[in-house]
């Protein structure tokens, strides 16, 4: 019998996860070869479908666009993100009816319904990704309690720019403890915010609940974000 030998191309900062799934297929009896390129190229192959296999990590917008991914119309063309070739009746007369003009929690429970239609298609085999991110930074900045946004484009680290400001008393305040060698108070360096409010509000949402009479999502927001404060078993000694 041939040994099972797969080679998948990755790049950039793509090896950490590929070593760990190369250790996993090896106990399994399959050698997977890791070939390192450069995203540049790596991108033109996914563009003009020259993969086989491709790991992949995307993001997505604040209002989801399903067209460009998941449609029937685009999985024959190069140049889109329906690598798959995702081609299914059912995926296309959802998203078609998504984009209609339509309630925001109609559209809710249109994704729900192409998630689970498409885990049941499994155009992808699901990695993994952490539950946090890990930020360094000199003291000095003013921020939002939620640290970063909610979305994948601002919940990563390049959510600082849009969200964060230089605190002139914080800056001077750092300056002073610099010269004199001195240590700043500690603030929380665990932050739960987004914790605490998945539990608060998307418990509803997956549970197709309306919204509490005389409330609006942004009501409950404004109320959540005001009354939130980090516990102080969040702060490392």
């Amino acid at each position: 019998m041939k040994p099972l030998i797969v080679t998948i191309p990755y790049s950039g900062d793509f090896e950490r996860p590929m070593v760990i799934m190369q250790e996993y297929l090896k106990d399994v009896g399959i050698t997977l070869k890791l070939k390192l390129i450069t995203r540049e190229t790596k991108w033109e192959l996914i563009m003009e479908r020259k993969f086989s296999l491709s790991y992949q990590s995307w993001t997505g917008s604040q209002f989801p666009s399903l067209r460009g991914m998941w449609h029937s119309s685009m999985g024959k063309k190069n140049q889109t993100v329906n690598i798959t070739g995702m081609s299914d009746e059912i995926v296309d007369s959802i998203i078609e009816k998504y984009e209609e003009f339509i309630p925001l929690d109609q559209r809710i429970k249109l994704v729900k319904q192409l998630d689970k239609r498409l885990v049941d298609l499994c155009p992808y085999a699901q990695s993994y990704v952490a539950k946090h991110d890990r930020i360094i930074y000199w003291d000095k900045f003013g921020m939002p309690k939620s640290i970063l946004g909610k979305q994948m484009t601002t919940g990563v680290w390049t959510g600082l720019f849009p969200y964060w400001w230089v605190d002139p008393k914080k800056e001077k305040r750092l300056e002073e403890a610099r010269a004199k060698d001195e240590a700043l108070p500690l603030e929380p360096v665990v932050i739960r915010f987004w914790d605490k409010w998945n539990k608060h509000y998307a418990s509803m949402l997956d549970a197709d609940e309306k919204l509490p009479a005389g409330k609006t999502l942004m009501s409950i927001w404004r109320e959540y974000y005001d009354n939130y404060v980090e516990p102080e078993s969040t702060k490392r000694h």
